[in-house]
Formats: structure tokens, sequence, C-alpha cells
């Protein structure tokens, strides 16, 4: 399968969540349809998990699909994933990545509003 878009080189801490485990990650590139993530540990093929990314004051919630693994020295560590049905935070985070790649995306500590589907996410931060 060939790219046909773009990809942004990044370093964005992240923490991916499949069945009842979670990740520390890093998305090292992304586009409109696909993610690179390096992380300790890995999903495999096929698999769909989610994705958190802290920006700012907005956490970006991203669902995907594990399409390739890397291995290095023993361990499963890299994932290329392609992003099911990106809404639009996610588009806005791309589009600002594009035309900024700046100092100004800080990843800061996530202040989780009050809410019943927050309260899941408290436990990745």
């Amino acid at each position: 399968m060939e790219r046909t878009l773009e990809r942004i080189n990044t370093n964005l801490n992240s923490r991916l969540f499949h069945g009842h485990t979670f990740y520390c990650g890093t998305v090292l590139n992304l586009s409109e349809k696909g993610v690179f993530v390096w992380s300790r540990g890995s999903v495999p093929v096929n698999n769909i998990f989610v994705l958190l990314v802290h920006i700012k004051h907005e956490l970006i919630l991203v669902i995907l699909r594990v399409r390739w693994v890397i291995k290095t020295e023993g361990f499963f560590n890299g994932m290329g994933a392609e992003i099911l049905n990106p809404k639009e935070d996610y588009l806005r985070l791309l589009e600002a990545l594009r035309h900024q790649r700046s100092s100004d995306m800080i990843l800061k500590e996530p202040k989780v509003k009050k809410n019943t589907e927050n309260s899941v996410l408290r436990l990745f931060y």
C-alpha cells in the first residue's frame, strides 16, 4: 500500500488504550489517514485501539486500527495505524501542526472536565 498523503513528523506524548490495558507512547508522524506510534507495548495487527493525545487544553481521542508493527531487539514497539473516521479536533491538530510546527504546541498535564464520559480517561493521566 502506497501513501498518498504527506506525513508530518511530530514528537507527541500519547496514551494507548487496548482492551483493559494502556500504554505510554509517542506519536512520531501522522497524516489525515494514519499515524506511527512508538510504544513499549504493541497492539496486534488488525486490532482496534484508542489513542489519546493532550495538546494545550484539549484531549484528542482517535480510534485506530493497527496495520503493521515494527520489531526491534526482540520487542514489538512501533505501530503503523489507520485512523478510523477522524474527528474534527484531530483534523484541527493536523492543520495546526502543518502551519505552526513551533514551540507554542506545548504538552501540559491535562485538566479533565467533570462528567461521566471523562471519568474513564482519568486513568491515563
